[in-house]
């Protein structure tokens, strides 16, 4: 502070302080992109972590590949997931990273061809629903009649799909392999007859039993792809609801007492089959308020089944997939009236749990305590929790982005009704239910015995047969959640107060968790439009009955839709206008409540092990024609932009596409401050990508020529880019196997541990920093894909390919670290072209610091005494044999002073890698003399 600044009237002394001591912010540290696939996580959006732990938090743990069984529940862990080995072995040594996860992303002009468009669709044909109807009638005749819930889905490529067994009415099993015919169960579990391609299957609903459907049928769609399958089978089971079959009274144990049928799930606007559509984000319904009207008032309106209840908010997973709703619930707990006449609104906690939990023993991901519908308030949902969001834009090239509030959570956002975001709904509301998922209306269907019944309806199309002396009246339903309607539901809980209304996860009175919920809120199919909700929960709905002062009886407590319209539920019998304000009874008692998390698609291709392998990025896709090409284009280009995200080395491992990995170059080469690592097409083969199930092991195999001849097609000139050969065998530890994995994999991880333990200019190549199997990729690497003699490494280092070779001594090691650049110069090197994009966003980041002071010679000076002493440390550490720093009238001359422009020249002199060794051994005479 200049002494001019104080102020001198009287004697006296003037004291302040100036504090010179803060530290300057530390920039953060630059680390590379990988794209790919991965379990789960935030889908097509840059996302940086800083450590493995992290990344496994987020996106999970790397898949081996290789693993069956029921591939439909459990997920896709086929084929090995090279984009996350490739961050493991990364930030083994370093960080940070940032991944982007693909997922399907079908280009806004997409066309109408099988590969345009995201998602899937098994064939010409459909799905094909089982249904179960209970009978009645003597031996001989029997009659449908009641209530027909779908069983299971099953997906079929043909018509070749039936059922065989009794009809209803005689004694012989004269029903043979039909379509749209009742046939009688025969057997527990409601034991039927499936003849499926030819092959028939006794299976039923039991699922202790080995003919339980699910152990009896295939349940991996990839066996139906016959491109990599030499006996493809013609169908897949999908979902499988035997608890609606028994919500809706139906009785295992009675053997012959059913009857079933196979219908197609297709109408003329619906196709259950078919979903062919991009990924989706899952989300929960509304979560609604209290009802303020009288009891009688509080009903559905219309076919929309629409409450007089206010819509508050929603909770919307992060980004597409179905990651959330497969694995994820959402319990609104705590809910509470405002304390006092001075404050006006409550509060209530959002908590997010594991879907295959229980209410005695929540496990909570994340809770948000103390959050209120009040917008003023720091407590505000949408400012706990968060409510952004981005959408691509084809236009821009870039993901727009939406909303006010940061995403605190790491798996979902807040949506909000516009009237509560804006503070225009009553202060007094608060969570008190939700919305089930929109569902298309139950289908009834009569038949006598003339034989035969148009079904179209809402999902059925086609006839159903009966027999010549029967008669069904038969009401077909698609399933619906299951929700805690009883405190008998959940009988382990100890007290009312630990009791969750709303969905039930468990089955009946025990602690299993109900596999079928993930069927129940999977994504639905292709311009599925249902404008009716399945249901409302509403605490308002719950009765009981109260023991002694405001203490409920646990078992006479129960939950149905329309108790507080008859005037039966405790809102109703404490106050018949249901003000909030009198409900105490029952926040106080029962405050809480579960939401599933419903739909959520990842938009990928099903029947492929990997949806994005060489086979279906085959050279001539778009962005318009090919999906899988336009999302992992919508990813490179997401990083496009160095002011949205900062990279220093960019790959997608596996992808040995040459347009896309064109535009990965392109995209490094235009930001001139990240190195892309390609993989090349004439490597490997993974077992994934093979051109059909008759490419043989030998045709998989690198090939060095044709590796080769197809990189000099391309014509690269590049110091922007590098690549490596061939394909590598690691060790994974985490999943006890091993993998073969792209070279770009062993690339990263040696650039990692490379700079860790020297300096990122060092060339990461040879045995002191190349070793791989002494560890240099961060995992353990056990073989190459190809020996590779000295004649191919020749021929792969003229061609700018980076051999990794294996010694018999020494083990395998990466032999070379040239760029793409064909012209000779020292950026034709790794350690030269990483040194300079090192330097230049350095220097870069010393000159922002002068922006906008006055361009004279004393900011200049300041500019290279920031710079000067930089370039001294590089030096020191053998990034640079000399530098020069010129800033000054020679460079910033009087005209760019005018045009408010400072020029400074940095000249540099790189230090070469020792790549070549010459040694002469010569010979002398025994009296010869070593001074000579």
């Amino acid at each position: 502070m200049s002494v001019a600044k104080f102020r001198f009237v009287s004697p006296g002394v003037q004291i302040n302080e100036i504090d010179n001591s803060q530290l300057p912010r530390t920039p953060e540290a630059m680390g590379p992109v990988v794209i790919g696939r991965s379990l789960r996580g935030p889908m097509m959006r840059p996302v940086k972590v800083q450590s493995f732990a992290d990344f496994v938090e987020l996106f999970g743990e790397p898949v081996a590949g290789g693993k069956g069984g029921d591939v439909w529940r459990d997920g896709n862990r086929l084929a090995p997931t090279y984009g996350v080995y490739a961050a493991q072995a990364y930030l083994r040594n370093s960080n940070p990273l940032t991944f982007v996860r693909l997922g399907g992303f079908q280009n806004e002009n997409a066309g109408n061809t099988t590969d345009a468009k995201a998602g899937w669709k098994l064939g010409t044909e459909t799905a094909y629903g089982l249904f179960l109807a209970p009978l009645t009638g003597s031996n001989q005749v029997y009659n449908v009649s009641g209530s027909a819930p779908l069983a299971a889905i099953i997906y079929s490529k043909d018509n070749s799909i039936g059922l065989s067994g009794y009809p209803l009415s005689g004694s012989t099993r004269s029903v043979s392999n039909q379509k749209a015919t009742w046939v009688r169960t025969d057997g527990a579990g409601f034991e039927v007859q499936m003849v499926l391609n030819g092959k028939s299957f006794n299976v039923n609903l039991n699922e202790s039993s080995k003919k339980y459907i699910r152990n009896a049928l295939n349940v991996n769609p990839t066996l139906t792809n016959s491109t990599v399958v030499s006996s493809a089978e013609n169908y897949f089971l999908g979902e499988t609801f035997p608890t609606w079959v028994a919500a809706k009274g139906h009785s295992s144990t009675a053997a012959d007492q059913y009857a079933a049928i196979l219908l197609p799930l297709v109408s003329s606007s619906l196709d259950f089959g078919n979903f062919k559509k991009g990924a989706e984000a899952a989300s929960t319904g509304w979560i609604v308020s209290q009802h303020k009207g009288v009891t009688g008032s509080f009903e559905a309106s219309g076919a929309s089944n629409a409450y007089p209840v206010t819509n508050l908010f929603k909770l919307v997973g992060l980004s597409e997939g179905e990651w959330n709703s497969q694995n994820l619930k959402i319990s609104i707990e705590d809910i509470k009236e405002p304390a006092n006449e001075f404050i006006k609104y409550g509060t209530f906690t959002v908590s997010i749990r594991k879907i295959d939990d229980n209410d005695l023993n929540p496990v909570y991901l994340e809770r948000f305590n103390g959050l209120t519908l009040d917008p003023s308030s720091e407590n505000f949902i949408a400012r706990r929790i968060g409510d952004k969001y981005t959408e691509w834009s084809y236009t821009d090239k870039k993901y727009l982005e939406y909303g006010t509030y940061d995403n605190k959570s790491k798996f979902v956002r807040v949506q909000l009704n516009p009237d509560v975001e804006n503070g225009l709904s009553d202060a007094d509301l608060l969570p008190f239910g939700f919305y089930g998922p929109q569902i298309l209306d139950d289908k009834l269907v009569t038949g006598t015995s003339s034989g035969s019944i148009s079904a179209a309806g809402s999902f059925i199309g086609t006839q159903i047969t009966g027999s010549a002396t029967s008669t069904y009246s038969a009401s077909f339903s698609l399933p619906e959640l299951p929700l805690v309607i009883s405190g008998s539901d959940l009988s382990f809980i100890p007290s009312p107060s630990s009791l969750y209304w709303g969905l039930k996860t468990n089955y009946g009175t025990v602690r299993k968790h109900n596999k079928d919920i993930v069927d129940v809120v999977r994504a639905r199919p292709y311009n599925y439009d249902a404008a009716k909700y399945s249901f409302l929960f509403s605490l308002d709905d719950v009765s009981g009955s109260v023991v002694s002062g405001s203490v409920l009886d646990l078992s006479t407590c129960a939950w149905r839709e329309g108790f507080r319209k008859d005037g039966l539920s405790l809102t109703a019998q404490t106050n018949t206008t249901g003000s909030i304000t009198n409900s105490s009874l029952v926040l106080s008692t029962f405050n809480k409540f579960t939401v599933p998390l419903v739909g959520g698609f990842d938009g990928l291709n099903i029947v492929e092990k990997d949806p994005f392998n060489r086979r279906v990025l085959a050279v001539g896709g778009t962005d318009i024609s090919n999906y899988a090409y336009n999302s992992i284009k919508v990813a490179i280009e997401s990083i496009s932009d160095p002011e949205v995200v900062e990279m220093n080395l960019a790959a997608i491992p596996g992808v040995d596409n040459q347009s896309l990995t064109a535009l990965l170059l392109d995209k490094c080469e235009q930001r001139g401050d990240a190195l892309a690592v390609l993989d090349l097409n004439g490597d490997y083969i993974p077992e994934e990508g093979k051109a059909s199930h008759t490419t043989t092991a030998a045709q998989r195999k690198p090939n060095v020529n044709t590796t080769v001849s197809n990189l000099k097609d391309r014509a690269i000139n590049s110091s922007y880019g590098c690549s490596f050969f061939p394909w590598v065998l690691v060790r994974d530890n985490l999943n006890s196997s091993t993998v073969w994995v792209p070279p770009s994999v062993a690339a990263l991880g040696t650039f990692s541990s490379a700079q860790a333990n020297t300096e990122l200019w060092f060339a990461p190549a040879g045995f002191n920093r190349g070793g791989l199997t002494n560890g240099a990729a961060g995992l353990p690497v056990l073989q190459t894909a190809l020996r590779l003699t000295s004649k191919d490494r020749d021929t792969l280092y003229e061609a700018n390919i980076n051999p990794i070779a294996s010694f018999p001594a020494e083990g395998i090691v990466i032999f070379g670290q040239k760029t793409l650049q064909v012209t000779p110069s020292a950026l034709d090197r790794i350690n030269v072209r990483r040194l300079m994009i090192y330097l230049k966003k350095e220097i870069s980041r010393f000159a922002s610091t002068i922006l906008f002071d006055p361009n004279a010679a004393v900011t200049w000076k300041r500019f290279t005494n920031l710079v000067v002493p930089f370039l001294d440390g590089v030096k020191s550490r053998f990034g640079l044999s000399d530098f020069r720093v010129v800033l000054d009238e020679t460079t910033t001359t009087p005209d760019l002073v005018d045009r408010n422009v400072v020029y400074a020249k940095i000249l540099l002199k790189p230090t070469r890698a020792i790549e070549f060794i010459a040694l002469d051994f010569v010979i002398l005479p025994t009296g010869a003399s070593f001074a000579d």
